[in-house]
């Protein structure tokens, strides 16, 4: 089963929220704005379970439910851009 999940994590990426994709023990991370834009990565862990207990994360929001491609930068860029403004990150 693949979760979605927006997260703001500071100690990941300073500037915005980002998508993180989790599947099974593995996960992606993936920025729609800023300097990172289009990146996609992974922290130095190796499983989600590592990444969770090493990262605080200050705010999610579950997006498994937008059944929307990672693939459709502008849609993701827009809903990161729609969370940094609600949550006061960035510019």
């Amino acid at each position: 089963m693949t979760r979605k999940l927006m997260i703001y994590c500071p100690e990941i990426y300073l500037e915005s929220f980002v998508l993180l994709t989790i599947v099974d023990e593995s996960y992606y991370i993936r920025a729609f704005t800023g300097s990172k834009k289009g990146m996609k990565w992974k922290a130095d862990v190796v499983t989600i379970s590592q990444f969770l207990r090493r990262f605080p994360i200050v705010h999610q929001c579950d997006v498994s439910e937008e059944r929307v491609s990672v693939e459709n930068g502008a849609y993701w860029e827009d809903r990161t851009i729609e969370l940094n403004q609600k949550n006061s990150i960035g510019s």
